[in-house]
């Protein structure tokens, strides 16, 4: 028996889709290689349209934005089916970085795992990480996310600032709930 989705599910994910072929579409050619020998940095296109689109499908009804907001909202990805190992223990860091680098080309390179010097397995501790604005760990809206050093997005993540005037980080972070912080005057 064939499960049918809910109502405006498919519709939803094919303007999900449409908007990411766009802006791959968008993106010079000579951005991607011939071959994809360099690691996931360095895909070809269908590569790139493959993550993507597997990682559209595996969403939630209530991970999809609506088409009016895709760049508001966050996108939410399903933890539980995002297991599938394609060079690292999960999918979702990969799908992360291929969000943000297919909005920010610019920051390719700056986001390849640097190798230590005679240590092939072991990644510099200048390495950018891809951090989230909103805060909400399963979301890969790239509009949300951030290229970041260690130290920063390890800030960010406690940034509790329920006003973007006091967010001290550059971007601002993203708030989605009101403060609930109750500020009493001592006596």
């Amino acid at each position: 028996m064939i499960k049918v989705p809910p109502d405006g599910v498919q519709e939803r994910k094919r303007n999900l889709r449409s908007f990411i072929i766009k802006r791959i579409e968008a993106i010079d050619a000579s951005w991607f290689p011939a071959r994809d020998e360099d690691g996931y940095y360095c895909w070809t296109k269908a590569r790139w349209i493959d993550v993507m689109y597997r990682s559209v499908d595996l969403m939630t009804k209530e991970g999809i934005p609506p088409h009016d907001q895709l760049q508001e909202l966050c996108w939410l990805a399903s933890a539980d089916k995002l297991q599938v190992s394609a060079g690292s223990a999960s999918c979702k860091p990969i799908l992360y970085n291929c969000s943000y680098v297919l909005w920010n080309t610019s920051s390719r390179d700056e986001m390849r795992s640097r190798q230590e010097e005679g240590k092939p397995n072991k990644r510099k501790a200048d390495a950018r990480h891809v951090s989230h604005r909103c805060a909400i760990n399963a979301c890969w809206n790239p509009h949300h996310l951030v290229l970041e050093d260690a130290d920063t997005n390890e800030d960010r993540k406690g940034c509790r600032y329920g006003a973007l005037e006091l967010c001290p980080h550059q971007p601002k972070c993203i708030f989605k709930h009101r403060c609930n912080l109750v500020i009493t005057q001592k006596n």
